[in-house]
């Protein structure tokens, strides 16, 4: 199952960099199947995040750290809320 598991967890991850050093994390969290669901939901949520998204991708995290620091955890942006063509106000309201 754990190996089922990873291979979603890499597929799902943006960004494919140390592969063999992921897995071996992966297995030692050892996740149940509820919390593989939960993290893969997370990482489907956080591709759109726009700090993914800026710069190709740039400021993605190795899998390897996402996974180390439990990332899956992180509450961030709604990118519901988010209009990308909303204008910029700037200046003092009165």
């Amino acid at each position: 199952r754990l190996s089922r598991d990873f291979a979603r967890f890499w597929q799902a991850y943006p960004k494919k960099v140390a592969k063999v050093y992921c897995e071996r994390l992966f297995y030692k969290l050892k996740p149940s199947t509820v919390q593989t669901e939960e993290i893969i939901r997370a990482v489907e949520n956080q591709k759109r995040w726009e700090m993914w998204q800026r710069e190709n991708g740039k400021y993605i995290p190795n899998p390897s750290t996402w996974l180390n620091q439990q990332r899956w955890l992180d509450e961030g942006e709604n990118p519901v809320c988010k209009q990308e063509n909303e204008p910029k106000r700037m200046g003092i309201y009165l």
